[in-house]
């Protein structure tokens, strides 16, 4: 980082590949942002060539979080590269300069979302609808409710007054979907320390979350909520896919049938869950229910 009279230049490193490495960075960049007071903040993407699509949520989220904090926030690129290109295609271009769209047909566009039902289940259907994955009828509805449930729980369970950011991509070349959906709340071990210990690790807290049937809804008012995470976690396992998740300090990965743990040691605001699925154009994904019969 470059200090000068009233600014900070981050640079950003040359790849953000999806690895616990860029995860961490993204965690120090937040925080960061979150201690310095200077008017305006650049983050220095002159020598990246790559970031993956996975992350744009949660860059896109800085500038909301630099705004309420009456600060700028400036995405210095290079014009005419990929990653020129890939900011604009990703609908991050047009969040902060409405007038302009250069959206493409393979992005699932930046969004601060507006939680009312039907905006959700239209965001949903677009990322179902954009890789050829292909579903019988039962599978694509429990892939939408467990989805939505993200979506809702981001919302409901969070307590972030800066909104649910989602963006992602389909990857033709590599038949790989992959998104994002954040909130800037709680954060998933600190809602579990409110609502039911207090003592609990972030690790032991996440593990709890990613159980069937747990969910801190359940613990206020008895609605039997928290499928959501478990069963995609169970597709992603059949999909051969991979699940990523960042909340509070501790991350967590599912992908090539291991999970992994780690506490990072700068803490992000709330939560950030990533997918990627695979397309299989051969292959009907069916409910694990039916798999057993």
């Amino acid at each position: 980082m470059n200090f000068t009279t009233d600014e900070w230049i981050i640079k950003i490193p040359n790849r953000l590949n999806v690895s616990m490495q860029s995860y961490n960075i993204l965690a120090n960049l937040q925080h960061t942002i979150l201690e310095t007071d200077e008017r305006k903040i650049i983050l220095d993407f002159s020598n990246t060539v790559y970031v993956s699509a996975l992350y744009m949520a949660f860059l896109g989220s800085l500038e909301v979080l630099c705004r309420k904090k009456n600060q700028k926030l400036v995405y210095r690129l290079r014009k005419d590269t990929e990653l020129y290109h890939y900011f604009q295609s990703s609908g991050l271009y047009e969040f902060m300069r409405p007038r302009e769209s250069f959206v493409d047909k393979n992005a699932i566009p930046f969004s601060l979302i507006n939680m009312e039902e039907d905006s959700i289940m239209s965001y949903i259907n677009r990322i179902l609808d954009l890789a050829p994955v292909t579903l019988n009828p039962e599978a694509r509805a429990f892939l939408f409710t467990n989805i939505y449930e993200i979506f809702s729980n981001s919302s409901e369970h969070s307590e972030s007054d800066c909104g649910v950011f989602a963006c992602g991509h389909w990857m033709q070349r590599k038949k790989k979907l992959a998104f994002s959906v954040y909130d800037m709340g709680i954060g998933i071990p600190g809602a579990i320390r409110k609502y039911k210990d207090a003592s609990m690790s972030s690790e032991d807290a996440l593990r709890w979350a990613l159980k069937t049937g747990n969910s801190t809804k359940q613990l206020n008012d008895g609605v039997p909520r928290g499928i959501g995470l478990p069963n995609i976690l169970d597709f992603i396992n059949l999909n051969k896919g991979a699940l990523y998740v960042l909340s509070n300090d501790i991350f967590y990965s599912y992908e090539n049938g291991k999970e992994h743990f780690e506490t990072f040691k700068y803490s992000i605001r709330g939560t950030m869950i990533s997918l990627i699925i695979i397309s299989d154009d051969e292959y009907i994904y069916e409910l694990k229910e039916e798999l057993q019969c």
